[in-house]
């Protein structure tokens, strides 16, 4: 996984893990790896990014120890995105990514107080 500065492993994982989770259980299974490279892919982890990728760290920052800012970003997943395979995101994903960055900014992902 590829992280920009500040970001930490320890929040990127659990955010990774419970998106990878939410698409399993859309096909009514346990998660396997492809899943995983999936969530990894929409969250831009799977290469090295740029400026464009600002919103990620406010959105998964402390994610580790706040389980509602999980929910919240693994909620704003599209539906049919779901199913779709890691290389046929497309579009898609930039508009998961613009509801998590609109997230971020808003305030929305906040400290549960955890």
């Amino acid at each position: 996984m590829h992280l920009r500065d500040h970001e930490a492993l320890e929040d990127a994982l659990p955010v990774v893990s419970e998106l990878g989770m939410r698409r399993a259980a859309s096909f009514g299974r346990a998660p396997t790896v492809h899943d995983i490279d999936w969530a990894i892919r929409l969250m831009g982890y799977d290469r090295p990014v740029g400026d464009d990728f600002d919103w990620r760290l406010p959105a998964v920052e402390g994610a580790h120890e706040e389980w509602p800012r999980r929910r919240e970003i693994v909620n704003a997943v599209p539906d049919d995105l779901l199913r779709l395979a890691p290389d046929e995101l497309g579009e898609g994903v930039e508009e998961f990514r613009a509801a998590v960055r609109e997230l971020a900014t808003e305030g929305s992902l906040r400290s549960s107080g955890a």
